[in-house]
């Protein structure tokens, strides 16, 4: 080899080596970018609640905003024609790895970018085309996606266990939502319900004004309890869900862990919040060097059983101890 290539050589080679030691050496804090339709990093937006847990997820694994990181935030305002543009300003920001929950900003991140880690939740990840498996990605994209698992049939024999008698229930329909939107949804609800003696109507909630406008007339027509689905707004509308429904002394059962900590009677299935842990997990793992086509997509699919007593003192239940007995977890 002539003394002008290994010279070449040893530099290129001796780049390769130094870059992850430089990046080891390096104390400037990490870059994440966070990337939302509406603007949902102010307390006035619901959506804010879901930003706000994966920041303290990454916070568990070391990250301070502003001190070992920088989240740069951005959002389209509510105008899903400018969502690409934001997450374009996202790339120029240089960010290290972009955080979206849903299929329509994992799509915006995924159109800015195809070299920057993206991490997003959703149930399309791989059906919508940004991988090419859950166990290999392939790409840039990687993430957590909940299970589609029906559990409403579940949530209404352990909802009819706590509250005997009940025979017609209520049920939230997102209609924004169309995996809970869709004609076969709606009929798996009502044939799980029949299957147990019991009418399911759906009351279509959407909005905050509809959730206000929902409860007070679920109770005021006299149905005995009601059914919430794992939909995103239900979620990051919980504490006011909660509030509502005990108000109205409406018994309820869900799938979301979270919402049973809200104040919602039973729990059966998926824990929304558990899966924002999984996406924080996968980001510090991306910053630490993990390349995301090789980290394996989550499907969130931990089904567990909670039960509040707390709530069911306030509506005068007596949860019988076979319930108990089954729950996985109980706040006393």
């Amino acid at each position: 080899m002539s003394q002008v290539r290994r010279r070449q050589f040893l530099i290129v080679a001796g780049g390769l080596l130094a870059a992850p030691l430089v990046r080891a050496l390096d104390k400037s804090p990490h870059r994440v970018g966070f990337l939302a339709l509406p603007n949902a990093f102010v307390e006035t937006n619901p959506n804010h609640i879901a930003w706000r847990e994966l920041e303290d997820a990454l916070g568990k694994h070391g990250y301070s905003d502003g001190r070992t990181l920088v989240i740069e935030r951005r959002h389209a305002g509510g105008v899903a024609a400018k969502l690409k543009e934001a997450a374009v300003e996202l790339v120029k920001s240089k960010v290290e790895v972009i955080a979206a929950f849903g299929g329509q900003n994992v799509k915006a991140a995924r159109e800015a970018t195809q070299s920057i880690p993206i991490v997003g939740y959703s149930g399309a990840l791989v059906e919508g085309g940004f991988a090419d498996s859950y166990a290999r990605p392939g790409r840039n994209v990687t993430g957590v996606s909940p299970s589609t698992t029906d559990t409403s049939q579940k949530q209404l024999e352990f909802l009819l266990a706590a509250v005997p008698g009940v025979r017609r229930a209520a049920w939230l329909r997102n209609p924004t939502n169309p995996s809970f939107f869709s004609a076969s949804f709606t009929r798996r609800i009502e044939e799980s319900a029949a299957r147990l003696g019991v009418t399911a109507t759906p009351f279509e909630v959407s909005t905050a004004d509809a959730l206000e406008a929902a409860i007070p007339e679920i109770a005021r027509q006299g149905f005995g309890a009601v059914l919430v689905p794992a939909d995103v707004f239900y979620f990051l509308m919980r504490n006011r869900l909660a509030q509502l429904l005990l108000a109205h002394r409406l018994p309820s059962a869900t799938q979301d862990g979270t919402m049973l900590d809200e104040g919602l009677l039973l729990n059966y299935g998926v824990d929304y919040a558990y899966g924002i842990r999984r996406m924080a997990s996968q980001i510090d793992r991306i910053l630490k060097g993990a390349n995301p086509a090789t980290i394996p997509i989550e499907i969130i699919e931990a089904f567990s059983l909670g039960v509040n007593l707390r709530t069911a003192r306030v509506l005068g239940l007596t949860i019988p101890q076979s319930l108990l007995l089954r729950a996985d977890r109980v706040i006393e």
